[in-house]
């Protein structure tokens, strides 16, 4: 178990997956480490994880996409159909490429974030990192939230690597809106076409 779990960690295999993937591949690594701990069972677990990569970032893109969507009506419309094709239009969500509103917890508010809310800003920052095809480190949501809180609750837009973003404490939510619309959009795609 100490050999499996110290090769995980210094391969940083989790480093890039969200919070939900991580669970995930943690529950599917218990299986992995009753395997002996040999090189040819070494070498079987780093080609199942290239070769289960694309699935890997798939599920990220529609953990992303769900918990967006669960919130509110308003942060999806479906794309553009023809009335005729009206029966067919409850398959068709897409994301606003506009804005997007969550709730927000007191985390949020405090000035100091919990674990939980730091991991869900950061997997926004990974899933759209992953799709813009960046891989060094970048100025997130999780970092603005840390360091410019009080800005934040004073009603100001702080902008992101991805995002600019408002807090609205009164109405305990959180109004983000997508700097890119070509990332949104291979979301969205991505999304549809899975």
């Amino acid at each position: 178990d100490r050999s499996w779990a110290t090769m995980l960690r210094s391969g940083q295999f989790t480093s890039k997956l969200s919070s939900k993937a991580q669970r995930r591949f943690e529950s599917e690594f218990e299986a992995i480490k009753k395997l002996e701990f040999t090189v040819r069972n070494i070498y079987g677990f780093l080609c199942g994880i290239l070769d289960r990569q694309w699935e890997m970032q798939l599920d990220m893109a529609c953990d992303i996409f769900d918990e967006i969507t669960k919130y509110s009506p308003d942060n999806s419309c479906f794309y553009k159909g023809y009335v005729s094709n009206a029966k067919h239009k409850t398959c068709g969500y897409r994301l606003k490429s506009t804005r997007f509103i969550l709730p927000g917890n007191t985390a949020y508010f405090s000035g100091s974030l919990s674990y939980e809310a730091q991991r869900r800003l950061e997997d926004f920052d990974k899933v759209f990192g992953m799709l813009d095809g960046k891989t060094e480190p970048y100025f997130g949501l999780a970092h603005a939230f840390n360091n410019q809180i009080d800005e934040l609750k004073a009603g100001a837009r702080v902008s992101t690597e991805f995002f600019d973003c408002r807090l609205y404490v009164q109405a305990g939510t959180i109004h983000f809106y997508v700097k890119s619309k070509e990332v949104i959009d291979r979301l969205n795609k991505l999304v549809g076409q899975h």
